[in-house]
């Protein structure tokens, strides 16, 4: 068992008590999916520039960052990966529609990162929070010289304005930032959200949500984190809801535990 806190172990519990279980205490730990990779990628990238910048003020040309981003991706692929089934029917295909839209990411990165300035990039955190036994470490991917921390996010679902306002990420960071530096930051995701259209193919949409938390508006992260630390010590290990409004990721696509998961397909007992 992890002998600290993190946010993406609390997204976890918070899914499924039982892949939380499965990940952490029993190590049944699953190979990254493609979208996971190339999110990867996108992050080096975005750290080897903004490493880089942090010293020269400049950005690294669109082209490197493509080169940097695309053989980051072919060295990840060429490891253990997680496909779905229909992934699985054709992985070239797969691997080469990842491809393609994280260079178009890249394109629209080397248009919104002129305005960053980084004093700090993928910097490791932890702090104790009273009350709590143990430690919340977090790596927040960029704190800027004019009081923002940004996190990168490639996805395929978009970020609303309300969904980053009770973010408890966002909230972390935010947090982090008020123990080390003394005051709260602007937090904001930078979202690079991937479109697929029959006509145009490959879209990247690229938005800037922020939002600005004080002592008040955290509370939900140190009452969310009282509870998981809690029920994590006692063995309390819920499973995903079922049924029409079960979690998105309590699917076969989007969990590699769900064809052996006793909570979905194991076998009945005592007749019920």
């Amino acid at each position: 068992m992890p002998n600290h806190l993190s946010i993406s172990q609390i997204d976890k519990y918070l899914g499924c008590g039982e892949s939380y279980r499965l990940h952490y205490i029993e190590n049944k730990k699953s190979p990254p999916n493609v979208a996971m990779i190339k999110g990867s990628a996108f992050h080096k990238a975005a750290e080897i520039n903004n490493t880089q910048k942090k010293k020269s003020k400049k950005d690294i040309s669109v082209e490197q960052l493509k080169e940097i981003a695309s053989n980051d991706l072919n060295s990840r692929l060429s490891c253990e990966v997680w496909y779905t089934k229909k992934q699985k029917m054709n992985i070239s295909k797969t691997k080469g529609d990842a491809k393609d839209s994280l260079i178009m990411a890249i394109d629209q990165l080397s248009i919104h990162t002129k305005d960053v300035m980084p004093i700090e990039v993928e910097a490791e955190f932890d702090i104790q929070i009273p009350g709590i036994k143990k430690p919340l470490k977090a790596v927040i991917d960029c704190i800027t010289d004019d009081n923002r921390v940004i996190d990168y996010k490639v996805t395929s679902t978009k970020i609303s304005q309300f969904d980053t306002n009770i973010n408890i990420q966002l909230m972390a960071y935010a947090l982090i930032h008020r123990v080390n530096y003394g005051f709260f930051p602007k937090t904001e995701f930078h979202s690079y959200l991937t479109k697929n259209t029959k006509t145009y193919g490959h879209q990247i949409i690229f938005d800037n949500l922020s939002i600005h938390h004080n002592e008040d508006t955290i509370s939900p992260l140190l009452n969310t984190i009282k509870v998981v630390s809690e029920s994590i010590e006692k063995g309390i290990f819920m499973p995903a809801a079922k049924g029409i409004n079960k979690p998105f990721s309590c699917s076969p696509n989007h969990c590699m535990h769900y064809q052996n998961c006793k909570y979905i397909n194991g076998k009945p007992m005592f007749g019920l």
